[in-house]
C-alpha cells in the first residue's frame, strides 16, 4: 500500500473516532481554508452559483437565500463559502463510512411507515424502487433549461430504466444459462455442489 493510501486510512480511522460535533466543526474550518487556498476554484464556484441563482430568481424559484445571491455579491459569497464547507463535510462523511452501523442509522432515521419500507426492499422490488428514484431525480434536470442538464437527465434516466430492466430479465437468464461457479452453493464437505 502506498504512503498516501496509509495516510487516508489513518485519517479515516481518526474521523471514525472523533465525536460528531467537533468533527463537523473541523470540516467547516477545513472548508474555509480550502476556500481561501484555492481562489481559482472559488471563482469557478462563484460563476456557476451566480448563473444558477440568477436563473432561479428569474423563474421565481429558489429559497430567499438563493434569490438574494442573484443580486447581492455578499450573499453570493456566503453561498460560495458554504459550498466549500459542504464539500469538506462530504469528505468527512465518506471518511466516517466505516463507523456507520445499522444502530447508527436507526438513531438518525425516523420511519413513519416501516412496513412500506420492508415491502419496498423485497428482491426485485428494490431494483425498481432504487432505479425509479434515481431516474426521477435526474429527470428533474430536464426542467432546468440548460441543454447539458437536459441531455444528462434524459440519458441517466434512460440508463437507469435499461439497467433495471436488464438486471431483472437478462441477468437472471444469463445466470441460468452460464451457471457460474461462484454462485453455486457449497456442500457441507466444502467441495461445491454434490451431484446426484
Amino acid at each position: 500500500m502506498t504512503v498516501r493510501g496509509r495516510l487516508l486510512l489513518a485519517m479515516s480511522w481518526l474521523a471514525c473516532r472523533l465525536p460528531e460535533g467537533p468533527a463537523f466543526r473541523f470540516a467547516d474550518f477545513a472548508g474555509d481554508l480550502w476556500y481561501r487556498a484555492k481562489p481559482g476554484r472559488a471563482d469557478q464556484a462563484r460563476r456557476n452559483l451566480r448563473r444558477v441563482c440568477r436563473s432561479l430568481a428569474e423563474s421565481g424559484r429558489g429559497s430567499p437565500r438563493v434569490r438574494a445571491a442573484a443580486t447581492d455579491p455578499k450573499a453570493l459569497e456566503r453561498l460560495v463559502r458554504a459550498s466549500f464547507r459542504h464539500a469538506a463535510r462530504y469528505y468527512l462523511e465518506v471518511a466516517r463510512n466505516p463507523s456507520i452501523t445499522p444502530a447508527y442509522v436507526d438513531e438518525r432515521l425516523s420511519l413513519d411507515t416501516p412496513e412500506l419500507i420492508a415491502e419496498a426492499v423485497v428482491p426485485g422490488k428494490a431494483v425498481l424502487f432504487v432505479s425509479s428514484a434515481i431516474a426521477a431525480g435526474y429527470l428533474t434536470l430536464c426542467f432546468s433549461g440548460f441543454g447539458y442538464h437536459i441531455r444528462l437527465g434524459s440519458l441517466v434516466a434512460l440508463a437507469m430504466a435499461v439497467s433495471s430492466a436488464a438486471s431483472l430479465t437478462v441477468l437472471p437468464a444469463l445466470v441460468l444459462a452460464i451457471r457460474p461457479s461462484f454462485l453455486k452453493p457449497r456442500s457441507r464437505s466444502g467441495r461445491g455442489i454434490e451431484g446426484p
